[in-house]
């Protein structure tokens, strides 16, 4: 699945569904660059917020199944 949203600021998500550890990320699709944040636990509610924002900041949340090393989108 493939859900694509658009936030202007952060994006709250729950994650006590989730079955696995998560690889997250930003990705600017102005740029082509990716920026990390880190492993996510399936526990709570995790907020994300984006590196920048404000007109012409557009940023993709990028969320992959840490147990399958997919590489860095």
């Amino acid at each position: 699945d493939v859900s694509v949203s658009v936030w202007h600021a952060c994006v709250p998500l729950k994650l006590h569904e989730v079955r696995t550890t998560l690889n997250a990320y930003w990705f600017d699709p102005r740029k082509g660059e990716v920026k990390a944040i880190d492993k996510v636990e399936n526990k709570g509610t995790k907020l994300f917020t984006p590196p920048t924002k404000g007109y012409g900041n557009d940023w993709v949340l990028v969320l992959d199944d840490a147990s399958k090393a997919y590489p860095q989108p």
